[in-house]
């Protein structure tokens, strides 16, 4: 498999030992959700079930699935430490992609689009209420919006979003590599 590469600020992701089977032995929205986590990790965001994991430095973080506050199983993320000889593969590119979700290329747009948008309203110090108004939607739609629980929005809801907010959004069609399979949706923020 060919890697595409990386969108600028795209950190890497590598599936470590059995991790990503581990994974897939979960429950469909389990799976979704630490999908979710992993796509904002990626782009430099956090998803708010995400705790660092005491004892083990900076940069790790244990996701707690389901919003359980006593997750049936922890899951711990980190980057490889290649010493032991255990298997790195690295990511598609498309986390969701790698965990067999059916429309894969629909939930990267809208986590890279989401993160984008957080990051606007926090840069502008809006609150939940004002960030409402400038979108025109109630505040629960923030909240959700905030936590990344994006199933309640459209991709083109959330460009429209990004529109509200003072900025441009650019969309460029052209021919896929000869090295990728089928095309692809590429998000990055300017």
């Amino acid at each position: 498999m060919i890697r595409p590469k990386r969108v600028p600020g795209e950190k890497p992701l590598f599936w470590t030992g059995s991790s990503k089977n581990d994974l897939l032995a979960f429950p469909e929205a389990v799976i979704d959700e630490i999908g979710t986590a992993l796509g904002l990790a990626q782009f430099g965001g956090k998803h708010p079930s995400a705790k660092p994991w005491r004892g083990e430095g900076p940069g790790v973080f244990e996701g707690l699935a389901g919003g359980s506050t006593k997750p049936e199983r922890t899951m711990r993320f980190d980057m490889p430490k290649r010493k032991n000889k255990t298997e790195v593969v690295p990511s598609s590119g498309n986390v969701f992609s790698d965990l067999g979700i059916s429309n894969a290329e629909e939930k990267q747009t809208k986590v890279r689009l989401a993160v984008a948008i957080n990051e606007i309203v926090q840069d502008q110090q809006l609150s939940q209420a004002a960030a409402a108004r400038r979108l025109n939607v109630n505040q629960p739609k923030v909240s959700a919006l905030s936590n990344y629980q994006l199933d309640g929005f459209s991709v083109e809801r959330l460009m429209n979003f990004l529109t509200a907010l003072d900025r441009d959004v650019n969309i460029v069609i052209r021919r896929k590599p000869r090295s990728q399979k089928i095309g692809r949706i590429l998000v990055s923020a300017a």
